[in-house]
């Protein structure tokens, strides 16, 4: 047998539970966030359990004023609660609006209870009551599904109960009849009770789980905002490094430009000049009116062709290398017959020194994927190197090999001259110096080096210098496979290569 609890104990109960909860969730959620819709919330919560609290206490039969503050307390706590949820981005409701509904509500309660029956009393506040009910409840589901939020979802399910459950209360006082019902009076009170309980429990605490889902989203989004801002950041940062290394890159071909034009303007003036007083002074001896000496006027004529050589192994060195600084498209490679690329180089050096190069084939390949242009300028600058630091009766061989670990293609220039220092070695000659730095021989040889070492980082490969044995000095062009290598044949890469250690 269920246990008797009259109804007034009940209401106040319930009231006690409804101020006691909702001054509890204001303190909690104050702790949190310090926001107007948290307040407006609570307050209605706490004028809700206030007019419940009046309901139980009121005289019998009630005063006119003591029915006017209940009801104005139940009405001003839904619209405050529903102000509070609509305070939500999103879900927006004019204040003036909100008041304009509260004071419509006021008035009409006012003039019922001046004029109607208590039965319209009754019926109308009630109807009154259940409104209230219905728009908290849209709210909260509305606010629920934007964050979202279990917890608010079952406060929206909780209020549109307690709504259905006061309009049909409502409809049936106006009918003038008590609810129909089947069950028992004692089962259908204590069903209300658990309505009553569930609602001044859940109507506070569906609120504190919607909040705290909202500060868990708001979390979220805030972590997600941060990270999204740690990587444009980074991006930024990355992009700020890019671009010093542009520029960086830029001032190094702007500079290595200037050393070039320089080093032109030093080295083609005087060989320049050199070559035409050797050919002016040719020409006097065959004009002369005294038969000149042939011997002499050949020696004039190979004189002026020795300078000319070089003018032209400068000009070829020097637009070599501006094309190198510029060049942005991939080197392009050809099968290339090593005995017409060894014929090709031979043909580009004087008579006199071609006569002292030995070819030597230590390879049964025949062919190799290279630029043909490239190699053959490589080739010739370490030949004419070769003739220049070795000595007059130096002897320069070509070696044509192959290795198998890596698979690359080995061309060596070897010399018995009297070899160069260990630093020099090391340094493998100045990427670009001004023609002040030293004598333009010098400065010719260190040109010509660079040219090799881009040559060969376009190919992907390397320049080796080392001794040769027991005298002299060797250089090894390897060019790996190209198929073991990736397609970075920038300017950048040549860049990089120009500084970079044999």
């Amino acid at each position: 047998m269920l246990p008797s609890i009259s109804p007034t104990t009940l209401t106040l109960f319930t009231g006690v539970v409804y101020a006691l909860l909702s001054i509890t969730v204001w303190v909690t959620l104050r702790r949190q966030r310090s926001t107007p819709h948290v307040d407006l919330w609570t307050a209605g919560s706490l004028c809700l359990g206030l007019g419940v609290i009046l309901l139980a206490l009121r005289p019998e039969p009630p005063q006119w004023w003591v029915l006017m503050l209940t009801n104005t307390l139940l009405i001003s706590s839904n619209m405050l609660r529903v102000v509070g949820l609509s305070l939500d981005p999103g879900l927006p409701l004019q204040l003036r609006r909100a008041g304009g509904l509260w004071l419509l509500a006021v008035t009409v309660f006012a003039a019922v209870l001046a004029f109607g029956s208590t039965q319209w009393r009754v019926g109308v506040a009630l109807l009154l009551h259940a409104a209230g009910n219905g728009l908290v409840a849209y709210f909260a589901m509305r606010s629920a599904q934007r964050i979202p939020s279990r917890s608010g979802l079952v406060l929206a399910a909780v209020e549109w109960l307690v709504s259905a459950a006061v309009l049909q209360r409502a409809l049936a006082v106006l009918g003038g009849s008590s609810p129909p019902s089947t069950l028992s009076p004692e089962l259908s009170f204590w069903l209300l009770a658990a309505t009553m309980i569930a609602a001044a429990l859940y109507g506070n605490l569906g609120y504190l789980g919607m909040e705290f889902d909202r500060l868990g989203e708001a979390e979220l989004r805030a972590r997600r905002e941060q990270l999204e801002e740690t990587a444009r950041r980074e991006a930024a940062e990355r992009s700020a490094v890019q671009l010093r290394a542009a520029i960086d890159q830029r001032d190094r071909l702007a500079s290595e430009r200037d050393q070039l034009l320089q080093m032109l303007a030093h080295e083609i003036r005087q060989p320049l000049h050199n070559a035409s007083g050797a050919l002016q002074a040719a020409a006097m001896l065959v004009q002369a009116p005294q038969p000149a000496d042939s011997a002499e006027v050949s020696g004039r004529l190979v004189r002026a062709q020795v300078v000319l050589g070089d003018v032209r192994s400068v000009l070829d060195n020097t637009l070599a290398a501006a094309l190198m600084l510029t060049r942005r498209d991939p080197l392009v490679v050809q099968d290339v017959d090593l005995h017409l690329l060894a014929h090709l180089v031979l043909g580009d050096l004087p008579d006199a020194q071609r006569a002292r190069i030995r070819v030597e084939w230590y390879t049964p390949l025949r062919s190799a994927e290279l630029e043909p242009g490239m190699v053959r300028l490589a080739l010739r600058n370490l030949m004419r190197n070769a003739f220049e630091h070795g000595g007059p009766e130096v002897i320069v061989t070509l070696r044509i090999e192959d290795q198998e670990h890596p698979p690359a293609v080995v061309l060596t220039v070897a010399d018995n001259g009297i070899g160069r220092p260990g630093p020099t070695l090391e340094e493998g000659g100045a990427p670009l110096a001004p023609p002040s730095a030293g004598s333009p021989d010098a400065v010719r040889r260190g040109l010509g080096l660079v040219i090799v070492r881009r040559v060969m980082a376009l190919h992907h490969g390397r320049l080796v210098l080392a001794q040769n044995w027991p005298r002299g000095l060797q250089a090894r062009l390897v060019f790996p496979d190209p198929t073991d290598n990736p397609p970075d044949n920038g300017p950048g890469a040549s860049a990089r290569a120009a500084g970079a250690a044999p």
